[in-house]
């Protein structure tokens, strides 16, 4: 399984606080089957600039790599999670924050009910950056009443991820399990922030699908998620 949604990288964002906390992650990652796995830390495009960014993510990726056992540990891909704004599609740099070696830019976005301006930006990154938007963890923005919209994205290219937390909770369960015979979902993500509040969960989360659908949904994802980082550049 690819875990395309990860806090991993330590002091660098609210994910691991420290080497010692990132080590456990990787460890937790390794032990649930994880093969792959993407970092996208935070990045808040009206409260910081990409350069800092980049500082600041090459000074955690150094610390990761202290304690980071290639051949061990997952293989690792370097990327973001970006918050939106109204007028982001229109940002050239954003291109920086995409998975290395892909067009891939995992994006989140507002948790509140949206309206046709924000659902056009969105679809707006594909034509004005080539970019490929994916939407970071959906299954938060449903209370919200965001389904046709989230659907529409879809229909025009858009990328959606569920995080494993969908499965684990008995209010989100079956909706999580709709969209995962839909065939609307492309990829999982643990959204692994600690090892004690927000640790990864996504082998408990396959245990869930594969007992309420089987294995064939699974596969599935397992290869639309394999297309996607096609390409991508390991750290």
């Amino acid at each position: 399984m690819i875990d395309f949604h990860t806090h991993l990288l330590p002091n660098m964002d609210d994910g691991s606080a420290s080497v010692e906390e990132t080590k456990l992650l990787l460890d937790e990652l390794t032990a649930q089957g994880v093969k792959k796995a993407i970092l996208t830390p935070h990045f808040y495009p009206l409260a910081d600039t990409i350069n800092n960014f980049f500082k600041k993510r090459e000074i955690a990726l150094s610390l990761l790599k202290s304690v980071y056992e290639q051949g061990v540990h997952p293989e690792l891909y370097l990327g973001a999670e970006v918050a939106f704004y109204h007028g982001i599609s229109k940002s050239d740099e954003l291109r920086k924050l995409c998975v290395e070696g892909t067009d891939l830019l995992l994006l989140e976005l507002p948790f509140c009910h949206w309206d046709e301006d924000l659902v056009e930006e969105v679809l707006s990154f594909a034509e004005n950056l080539q970019i490929t938007v994916v939407l970071a963890h959906i299954n938060r923005y449903l209370p919200y009443k965001n389904a046709k919209y989230l659907d529409r994205m879809w229909q025009n290219g858009v990328v959606l991820q569920l995080n494993a937390e969908c499965f684990l909770d008995k209010k989100t369960f079956k909706k999580g399990i709709k969209l995962l015979k839909s065939g609307k979902i492309s990829c999982l993500g643990s959204d692994a922030h600690n090892s004690l509040t927000r640790p990864p969960r996504l082998k408990e989360a396959i245990v869930a699908i594969e007992k309420k659908i089987g294995y064939y949904n699974l596969e599935q994802i397992k290869v639309r998620s394999k297309q996607l980082l096609s390409g991508a550049t390991k750290i």
